[in-house]
């Protein structure tokens, strides 16, 4: 999928990927993958986890706004099977239990060698980001008039000219607690 998407852009050439940003729509191990194939990284800031539980991809060329969607076929998994079939490494469906490890190593093996377009699906999209998610250095931090704390990369929200933090303004995914309880 990362292949597909880097050679649709033009940057099989890591020295080009300066201007590469990837969004992942699933936290499973295609995020690891697409990761170490793209050098894209969360803390660099140009791999975005976008969890819609969707095996897809969409890599951005921000100089442009130009992207690619890589999203896996609806029938990818019967593909595969088809593949090993013709292959000779299975002599029928019926044989493999679904989701063995039997089927999963008859799967990676299919998906290594099997042709993209029976794996995936590719198309052309376009991606407006704004500036402050596009990798670039350091901004100065503003302090959440709330709780504190400092926010970066011009994330804040003002309401009434107060600065808060998206925790504050918009409701937090914790529940902070007292620091003497675990309860």
């Amino acid at each position: 999928m990362a292949l597909a998407g880097l050679r649709e852009l033009g940057m099989n050439d890591p020295s080009k990927r300066e201007k590469l940003v990837t969004f992942v729509e699933v936290e499973r191990c295609i995020a690891d993958a697409i990761q170490i194939v793209t050098g894209c990284t969360v803390g660099r800031r140009n791999l975005k986890l976008v969890n819609v539980g969707k095996f897809a991809a969409t890599f951005v060329d921000v100089s442009n706004g130009n992207g690619v969607r890589i999203s896996s076929r609806k029938d990818a998994r019967a593909s595969a099977m088809r593949f090993a079939e013709r292959n000779g490494w299975i002599t029928s469906r019926e044989q493999i239990e679904e989701f063995s490890e039997r089927e999963k190593e008859i799967i990676i093996r299919a998906y290594s060698e099997m042709p993209e377009s029976e794996m995936f699906v590719a198309e052309k999209v376009r991606v407006n980001l704004p500036k402050r998610q596009h990798r670039s250095g350091l901004k100065e931090p503003v302090v959440c008039s709330a709780c504190d704390e400092l926010i970066f990369d011009r994330m804040e929200i003002v309401n009434d000219k107060r600065v808060f933090c998206k925790s504050c303004a918009s409701g937090a995914y914790y529940e902070r607690r007292p620091t003497d309880s675990w309860a």
